[in-house]
């Protein structure tokens, strides 16, 4: 069974009010699996979801489990009860307190903590009807810009229509590939890309919940700064890739690519370097963390935490999988989010092929449930 994004927030949310009724010193990410339900006059339940969320609750709280009909039952009474905003909140739910780190995976210390950076956070939640899109105009743009021209690869072209709130999928932001009608040049596709008004810079941490779109199209999270706009003599590209991956490799993808489609891949890169830039040269540092199943499967959290202009630590579904450290000059300049599906260069698709035959509207989707950015206090 299949629960709305809008009904898995909201119990989302109730844990973190238990989260932070339980905690009075710097709150701990458990497991994002748990409702509070007041009851008024009566206290509260605290309820679990399973089914709705992967990590496991710590062993000190699963005597208070209840059964799946009985959440339900009472959440709709007590979690739907009030009526959704009609109008955009420009600022992120404040209730959101702390990243989705597992247990003992924050890599605070006790005297930090993280606060919401509401610019660069989105529950896509609600449709801005100043957009055709339903994207929130003063977060996001979903096409090429004078900042960003690039219209995507050689098989691709971004398409603004491509990208939806709240309507593929109820409380997800989404990204629906397709058959361009008539071909231009290469390009017999139409990708899509969201990307940011503000920028993220050294410290923040920044985490999207997303699912992959099933065809050869990829689905990817990253950053990416606006290079012609550096004032030093010194001008280069810094990009940021915390998850790149395809629904599928087709006939003519590169021998390399094995599991991109079940995978977690990062870079850092240092390109497009001046002869200003000497010593520094264009450089590239990567990993990568096989996924337990498809990226198109289910919904992973993919975050990743600038630390510092020369560290980037990276959490798979709130658990730290690995670091990387550029190779080459160090990650000063502000970067601006970004989401995207595209056509690989390693992953084309033969020439006049029908390449989205058999993919139903939300197959071709890549979904984005939310995108939270935090910054520390």
């Amino acid at each position: 069974m299949y629960y709305p994004s809008s009904f898995r927030k909201r119990v989302y949310r109730g844990f973190l009010e238990i989260k932070r009724l339980i905690y009075n010193s710097k709150p701990i990410m458990m497991a994002p699996e748990m409702c509070v339900i007041p009851l008024e006059g009566q206290g509260s339940i605290t309820a679990t979801m399973e089914g709705l969320a992967k990590p496991a609750l710590p062993a000190s709280l699963k005597h208070t489990r209840l059964s799946l009909s009985i959440i339900l039952a009472v959440l709709s009474v007590s979690c739907t009860s009030q009526a959704e905003p009609t109008s955009v909140d420009s600022s992120a739910d404040q209730r959101i307190i702390s990243p989705s780190f597992l247990p003992g995976q924050d890599p605070l210390n006790s005297t930090a903590s993280w606060s919401l950076v509401g610019d660069l956070s989105d529950e896509f939640d609600q449709r801005d009807s100043r957009s055709s899109s339903g994207l929130n105009v003063d977060k996001w743009t979903n096409g090429p810009t004078e900042y960003f021209p690039w219209q995507g690869s050689t098989q691709c072209l971004f398409s603004p229509s491509t990208v939806q709130v709240d309507q593929v999928l109820a409380g997800a932001a989404t990204i629906t590939v397709q058959q361009l009608a008539e071909k231009q040049g290469d390009r017999e596709y139409a990708g899509g890309i969201i990307r940011s008004t503000a920028t993220a810079k050294p410290g923040m941490y920044m985490e999207a919940r997303m699912r992959a779109n099933k065809t050869q199209m990829s689905s990817s999270f990253w950053l990416i700064n606006v290079r012609k706009y550096i004032e030093e003599e010194c001008k280069r590209t810094t990009e940021l890739d915390i998850q790149e991956s395809v629904g599928q490799r087709g006939p003519l993808a590169e021998e390399w690519s094995t599991h991109w489609d079940q995978m977690m891949h990062s870079n850092v890169l240092n390109r497009e370097t001046t002869e200003a830039c000497s010593p520094l040269e264009n450089a590239r540092n990567q990993n990568k963390k096989l996924l337990s199943q498809l990226a198109s499967e289910d919904f992973q959290v993919f975050g990743c935490w600038w630390k510092d202009p020369n560290t980037f630590i990276f959490f798979l579904n709130g658990e730290e999988v690995y670091q990387l450290h550029p190779k080459s000059g160090e990650f000063i300049f502000p970067m601006f989010i970004t989401l995207s599906s595209n056509v690989y260069d390693w992953n084309k698709y033969p020439k006049d092929q029908e390449g989205m035959a058999g993919f139903s509207e939300i197959d071709r989707s890549t979904a984005i449930d939310w995108v939270r950015t935090w910054s520390v206090n």
